[in-house]
């Protein structure tokens, strides 16, 4: 039996049939033998089990209990074999190659590598707007090197980095931003890899894509003030803040937009108002995660993130 070198570690809920997608994808890579596919399954009781599952290099884990999607990854890291571990929504596809180039990825000084993110529903809904505001600087054939941010829940970490933080774990994987912030700021190293691609599906509706930005930056703040410790001083004149902090993400969107190859005026502004809404929504997340904390807001993004539809095109 072959050495594990990689481990993929995708929780699951409601979304079964997009897995069974995502975990066909992965069973289909060159380079399966020497890897695992870790299922978190956060299914209702009853629910089905998934297709694919009884390949040799799948493992489930059955999870009872409601845990937060932060909890859910950690225990896959927990229980993972390969010393790489690659993260891999329930709702993200990965290309032919993309198991061989995260092996390969890993033998230069990374700590974490991740790739260029496609959007695997354009004209479906709002998705190709909540893709620009999630994704919208790896979308496209960039060149790579190395990098101070890499896409967020579809990226890979070695294992032995990401354990060395122990109970923070929990915290650090609700939202990868803070996970690579640490990683910086103890000396390690990013990687952007253009050969590491994923086609990704997206929320297309606005209201479940307004509150899962909502929620996901809720998060963000309200974690990102615990693992810096801010006074209130701070968390305030954070939240009173949040008009500059809309301005340079919508100019941020802008700039990234105008450098793609499919950039029209016409496209521009049609998905203008969509975009600016949704930062209205990431940055009304971000003042009330600052004031307030997290509230509940780990666990409705868990269930926005694991249970929202994600059409397919052809579900049109």
């Amino acid at each position: 039996m072959s050495e594990t070198i990689v481990s993929v570690i995708m929780a699951v809920a409601r979304g079964r049939a997009r897995a069974e997608r995502a975990i066909a994808h992965l069973l289909a890579q060159e380079g399966i033998d020497r890897a695992e596919v870790l299922v978190i399954d956060a299914g209702p009781p009853g629910a089905a089990g998934l297709a694919g599952c009884d390949h040799p290099s799948v493992r489930v884990i059955r999870v009872e209990q409601e845990r937060t999607y932060g909890e859910l990854r950690a225990l896959g890291v927990r229980a993972a074999q390969g010393e790489i571990v690659a993260f891999l929504e329930d709702h993200a596809f990965v290309s032919p190659g993309w198991l061989q180039a995260v092996e390969q990825a890993f033998e230069g000084p990374w700590d974490a590598v991740g790739g260029i993110v496609r959007n695997a529903n354009p004209g479906v809904g709002v998705s190709q707007a909540i893709t620009w505001v999630d994704y919208g600087p790896w979308l496209g054939d960039g060149s790579g090197g190395e990098a101070q941010m890499i896409p967020g829940n579809n990226s890979a970490y070695g294992r032995r980095r990401l354990l060395r933080y122990g109970e923070d774990l929990d915290r650090l994987l609700m939202t990868d931003v803070l996970l690579q912030w640490r990683i910086l700021a103890d000396g390690g190293r990013l990687y952007l890899a253009p050969s590491l691609s994923v086609d990704h599906l997206a929320v297309t509706a606005f209201g479940p894509a307004m509150r899962l930005q909502h929620h996901y930056h809720r998060c963000l703040a309200a974690l990102r003030a615990e693992e810096y410790g801010w006074s209130w001083l701070r968390r305030m004149a954070y939240a009173l803040a949040a008009p500059a902090v809309l301005g340079r993400r919508m100019a941020r969107t802008w700039g990234q937009a105008r450098r793609w190859d499919g950039f029209t005026w016409r496209w521009w502004l049609k998905e203008l108002p969509i975009i600016l809404s949704l930062q209205v929504a990431c940055v009304l997340g971000l003042g009330a995660g600052a004031l307030l904390g997290p509230g509940r807001a780990l666990e409705r993004f868990t269930a926005c993130e694991l249970d929202e539809p994600r059409p397919f095109p052809d579900a049109r």
